[in-house]
């Protein structure tokens, strides 16, 4: 197993391409990348610890990585939210050991639901980047957004890690009527977005350069069309969009979201006749017990309990596995749910 944390084993440089590129220097073969979302720093946060004894290559955190909804400028809630989260010895200990890369949503964002609208974005982006200890030299410092993508290349195949940021540039959703038991409705308006311009310029850049695998991480579901919370269907012009460019891309391409306080696995037939498969894993210690969902795309049962989601990836046979492991206990041999594909 590659241990990204010992420098001998890679480095990271920025490249035309890629905004990072890993480059595995040893004949590894394998590469694992756990994935979750929701972790609320008020409750028990066991999953740290749980999730570090898997000894993931790569943690990708999806979202509200802490609960910090806040009004004031000083954004006190969220400074206190990360406080907390940085003092946890299973946190401290899986970020010393893993390389951890981060994405928001909407309670790290400061504001349940909040788009570009937010007048503390600026902030939050502020203490999110301070947080996650991005260097002063890092594009992420400075450009608007926290969209980036990562390069992992070894002597097999290169994979690539996309992480997009579906809230600093988000138009509103469209609310339904106050007596519907949906939230948002679907709505035609294609002036309206979810990535803004220039992130919609970098991914279809990010999607020429070439890959084995493509991982497209959305703190929102991308694929669900039925389900009246957030996702991308509420903007149906964006999420045609995205669907299009990635049946373009030359390639297999897996997408990763969080959000709904559980868990399922989600199909959708592209234009080019090939199936998109979304692993949707949520939440860390935060899950709704006894949900239910009708959704024509879910292809797996629900998993109401607390979880994580794990890609392996072969590079050698070019087979990816996908799981969502029990968050609360280390439990190797089971899991929730299992997904195998080629790539």
């Amino acid at each position: 197993m590659i241990v990204f944390i010992f420098l001998f084993s890679f480095y990271i440089h920025t490249v035309a391409g890629a905004d990072f590129n890993i480059v595995i220097n040893t004949d590894d073969k394998t590469l694992d990348i756990a994935f979750g979302s929701c972790s609320d720093q008020s409750k028990p946060m066991k999953h740290w610890g749980i999730i570090n004894k898997y000894n993931p290559n790569v943690l990708v955190l999806m979202g509200d990585n802490v609960y910090g909804d806040f009004i004031d400028k000083e954004a006190i809630n969220l400074k206190n939210a990360y406080k907390k989260l940085g003092l946890d010895k299973g946190y401290k200990k899986l970020a010393s050991e893993t390389l951890i890369l981060p994405m928001w949503d909407d309670h790290d964002y400061g504001k349940n639901d909040a788009g570009k609208e937010w007048k503390h974005k600026a902030k939050a982006e502020e203490l999110f980047l301070d947080f996650f200890n991005i260097k002063t030299n890092d594009i992420r410092r400075k450009r608007e957004g926290l969209y980036a993508s990562w390069m992992i290349r070894n002597n097999f195949n290169n994979v690539k890690l996309i992480l997009l940021d579906t809230r600093t540039f988000k138009d509103n959703f469209e609310k339904k009527h106050r007596f519907s038991n949906k939230k948002y409705k679907i709505s035609y308006d294609k002036k309206k977005t979810i990535l803004g311009v220039k992130q919609w310029i970098w991914l279809e850049k990010e999607l020429l350069e070439k890959a084995d695998l493509y991982i497209i991480v959305s703190s929102i579901q991308v694929i669900s069309k039925d389900h009246g919370w957030e996702s991308w269907n509420k903007l149906f012009q964006e999420r045609e969009k995205l669907l299009k460019m990635i049946s373009k891309t030359n390639g297999k391409v897996f997408l990763i979201s969080g959000d709904r306080h559980f868990s399922g696995i989600y199909s959708e037939k592209l234009e080019n006749k090939n199936s998109l498969v979304e692993f949707s894993s949520s939440s860390l210690n935060k899950t709704r017990t006894g949900s239910k969902e009708r959704e024509r795309t879910l292809v797996s049962k629900i998993v109401d309990k607390n979880n994580f989601g794990m890609l392996k990836i072969n590079y050698s046979t070019k087979k990816l596995e996908a799981y969502i492991y029990n968050s609360e206990a280390y439990e190797r041999k089971n899991f929730f749910l299992k997904y195998k594909a080629d790539f």
